[in-house]
């Protein structure tokens, strides 16, 4: 069963950023429909999903593209999508 989204207020602004720099937002959202949708980890992997560690525990890291990333939360009632953008600008 499908879980809805949450978009932080970060988030939101991640993504306006993102699309200023025209890179293709159509990318992430079709990523976000697979999450949202339940992907499975074979789905997924090909984005090299992953569950961190340290002070991200329990926060997923997907890769967008070789340097944008998209980490998100899987929640018992929704997804929280938390950041999209470059390694540098994360971590």
């Amino acid at each position: 069963m499908p879980k809805p989204p949450f978009y932080s207020p970060i988030y939101l602004r991640d993504v306006k950023k993102y699309k200023q720099k025209h890179y293709d937002i159509e990318q992430v959202i079709n990523i976000v429909r697979l999450i949202c949708n339940g992907a499975d980890s074979r789905e997924l992997a090909t984005y090299r999903d992953h569950i961190l560690k340290g002070s991200y525990k329990g926060v997923h890291e997907l890769h967008v593209s070789a340097d944008v990333l998209l980490l998100y939360q899987v929640k018992e009632d929704c997804i929280i999508f938390l950041r999209l953008g470059s390694h540098d600008d994360l971590f």
